[in-house]
């Protein structure tokens, strides 16, 4: 039995999910625990999606063997008793099975018929050598250039410091282009957006961003699931809000990729709202609005 798509998630489907008796009434604590995160909303249950995130090393029920899959590209053979890290393990049988090597258990018995979603090589959302930082003083910098200490225009118009240059390889990620500038980047980096009056992040591939958040390469939001994804959104620019088209584009896996980062205050490349490391304990994003007339340079109270 499978949660369904879309529409009303019943409490009894859960009960039919968990094989419980008619009638049981089960708390919402003990539903939230299905899904390794006490942060989801409900509407992250429809289809069992909660099951399928590359970024919480599970990817149940085969989601591996097509290409519209959540873990499709990042999925290797899984070895025979493999050495494998068994702290995301979930004890529910339902979820032990096909594509999720969490644990030995899965490797030992189907080792075989396994595969691991395993995230993707190449980490830290990134842009290319090139792309063109605004920085504080006014002036642009090619991105591989900025140096830690420096200071790069923060899109709330403050001075933001550079705490380093993170440099990685593109590894297995892809990388987008728009269609109408040509501008490109690693297909995890979060933009601000808008939609209907509502401004958010957004990412074209929001489970490797989370991947990354869960290993510690970047802190995250509050909420790393409220994140936005999906067509239909305008992007924040220095030209004001722009619809762009996001286009697939091939580049070799050792493209060297680089993002000055800040203390998560969002930064502007190449005319774009982007995010320089997010980190929702140090900016708060929930009040941040894009203005772009009012990009200048101020100081940062520290």
């Amino acid at each position: 039995m499978t949660l369904p798509a879309s529409g009303t998630i019943a409490i009894s489907d859960f009960n039919t999910l968990l094989g419980n008796a008619a009638g049981t009434t089960l708390a919402i604590s003990t539903i939230q625990s299905l899904g390794k995160s006490g942060s989801y909303s409900l509407n992250a249950y429809y289809g069992m999606n909660y099951f399928q995130s590359n970024a919480l090393g599970n990817c149940n029920n085969g989601n591996c063997a097509t290409a519209t899959s959540n873990c499709y590209t990042n999925c290797v053979n899984c070895s025979p008793l493999a050495t494998v890290n068994c702290a995301n393990c979930d004890t529910k049988a339902y979820i032990q099975a096909n594509c999720n090597c969490a644990c030995t258990y899965n490797c030992a018995q189907v080792a075989n018929q396994l595969t691991d979603c395993a995230p993707s090589t190449g980490t830290g959302t990134c842009f290319p050598a090139g792309a063109m930082v605004l920085m504080a003083d006014g002036s642009l910098k090619a991105i591989e250039t900025v140096q830690k200490g420096e200071f790069v225009m923060g899109a709330d118009g403050l001075a933001a410091e550079v705490q380093y240059l993170h440099e990685a390889a593109l590894g297995s990620r892809k990388m987008y282009i728009f269609a109408e500038d040509n501008h490109e980047w690693s297909d995890e980096h979060l933009y601000w957006v808008n939609k209907d009056g509502r401004e958010w992040w957004w990412s074209i591939n929001p489970d490797q961003w989370r991947w990354e958040v869960a290993s510690g390469l970047v802190a995250g939001l509050k909420d790393n699931y409220s994140l936005l994804f999906g067509d239909g959104y305008e992007f924040a620019h220095l030209d004001g809000w722009v619809n762009r088209t996001p286009v697939r584009v091939d580049r070799p896996s050792d493209t060297p990729v680089y993002l000055p980062v800040t203390k998560g205050v969002p930064m502007i490349v190449n005319g774009y709202v982007v995010t320089g490391g997010t980190d929702h304990e140090l900016y708060d994003y929930d009040t941040f609005k894009w203005v772009p007339n009012k990009v200048s340079f101020r100081e940062r109270a520290e």
